[in-house]
């Protein structure tokens, strides 16, 4: 039968989760945040994981972008918990590397059916050389490297992904103003291209957009413009007044 470990920082969750699982044939392990998760993970080396998205130490999208990064487990199923308050930032969501997210709030007859079709489905560890060789050391002081380094390898991934469309700068600055609105949350966004003679300026927004002449008036202000022979714009948006 299927391993499952549960997370979760709430004794109450992680009993209810481990008894339902357990009186249907599964073998479960829990714990109590995320780093005594990823702990556990790598001794236990289960096929299905559930765990809590807000939680001490590690939360719930850095455990899975943690896990994902190893290739050997690539086949293990992950589903995130969310509370009543609790959303997660869609470009998190997507990135992740969950295969499912559910609500605590959902009523108890829905919890356990989604749960119960989820570790029904195929997932597995992958059993490698790779997995065998894996050593982990605690990770009690590494936390804040490990947020950092995850955010960090995530975004610029991302930015690179990019290079494909060098030859479209529009299309470019399109998508990173479409990066910027799943991180942050603001109502425009302009950005400035420049080569030696020639500056471009984009604008993207969901609400009205700056005239192009009081840009180029304040951007005349700064003495890096004045070297410029021509500046165009490009607005992409509510229409502009």
């Amino acid at each position: 039968m299927k391993k499952v470990l549960v997370v979760d920082d709430s004794a109450v969750w992680r009993t209810y989760l481990q008894n339902l699982l357990e009186i249907h044939g599964y073998t479960v392990e829990v714990a109590k945040d995320g780093l005594e998760g990823l702990n556990r993970f790598f001794s236990f080396l289960p096929d299905i994981v559930i765990v809590d998205y807000v939680m001490p130490k590690l939360n719930g999208v850095h455990f899975t972008r943690f896990i994902r990064s190893f290739s050997t487990f690539k086949n293990v199923g992950i589903m995130i918990l969310t509370g009543a308050e609790e959303t997660i930032n869609p470009f998190w969501a997507k990135k992740s590397g969950a295969n499912a997210f559910l609500k605590k709030t959902a009523p108890q007859n829905e919890i356990e059916k989604t749960v119960l079709e989820f570790v029904s489905q195929p997932f597995s560890m992958e059993w490698s050389r790779d997995l065998y060789t894996l050593h982990i050391e605690p990770f009690g002081e590494l936390v804040d490297i490990l947020e950092e380094s995850l955010r960090d390898s995530t975004i610029t991934k991302e930015i690179l992904q990019l290079s494909e469309y060098i030859y479209d700068e529009k299309l470019v600055m399109k998508k990173i103003y479409n990066l910027l609105t799943e991180l942050f949350e603001f109502d425009n966004f302009y950005a400035c291209v420049s080569t030696y003679s020639h500056a471009r300026v984009y604008a993207f927004g969901n609400k009205e957009l700056a005239n192009p002449d009081s840009v180029f008036e304040k951007a005349e202000e700064i003495r890096f413009f004045s070297y410029f022979k021509y500046i165009d714009a490009y607005y992409e948006g509510t229409e502009r007044k």
